[in-house]
């Protein structure tokens, strides 16, 4: 983002350069290694789907996620060329290493600037895809783990914060108010009759759930 707003920002301005291109060197191995692994999703699917049965939606999801990790390497590949004080990352890099070196200067400008607006029409797609299907999960899982078990008991055992209902205490309950011609709107409920009844922690598992087939 930072880049976006002014093209000369470096990474290495804010921690620099050692720092820097340490995690430039971790965050381009992430990228190659989620790379190879979508193109084995992808194909895994293809060559099972009538097993695995998957959607579009899927593949959709896949070819984004493959997008997002080449045009990250583009972009670092760019940076082998015209970004100083970092040199020295290419013993580590040897792959982009060896593309940079077939690349002038202005050639690896305009790959950093399609690999970075690539990268970048990527994410934009994420965020209206995904609260539309089942990946919601990717957003939600954090906040879902962070409402729960935020306390425990002398043995140390998680408090869920949800007694166990009564279930004989309703059942007279609800025996007396038919005996008594209650109208029905107004007999006793156990659980949830609305979805406002709900605790937070169960809407958030609800959108953040994984195991959607």
């Amino acid at each position: 983002v930072l880049e976006t707003i002014n093209h000369n920002f470096s990474l290495k301005l804010l921690i620099g350069e050692i720092p820097a291109g340490i995690l430039y060197i971790i965050q381009t191995w992430f990228a190659v290694i989620t790379f190879v692994t979508m193109i084995i999703l992808i194909v895994r699917r293809i060559v099972k789907r009538k097993q695995l049965q998957s959607k579009i939606e899927a593949y959709v999801i896949l070819i984004l996620i493959a997008l997002l990790m080449i045009s990250f390497i583009g972009t670092m590949i760019g940076r082998l060329i015209f970004e100083s004080g970092i040199n020295w990352i290419r013993t580590f890099l040897p792959i982009s290493s060896m593309i940079a070196n077939h690349l002038d200067l202005y050639e690896a400008a305009d790959l950093y600037k399609l690999s970075f607006g690539v990268h970048f029409c990527c994410i934009s797609i994420f965020f209206v895809i995904i609260p539309l299907g089942k990946h919601l999960h990717i957003l939600m899982a954090f906040p879902s783990l962070m409402y729960q078990y935020r306390a425990y008991d002398k043995d140390k055992q998680p408090i869920l914060g949800v007694q166990t209902p009564d279930i004989r205490a309703y059942e007279q309950a609800l025996d007396q108010a038919i005996t008594n011609d209650v109208p029905e709107k107004d007999w006793p409920i156990i659980g949830a009759e609305k979805i406002n009844d709900l605790p937070r922690t169960m809407l958030l598992n609800a959108l953040a759930c994984t195991q959607c087939q």
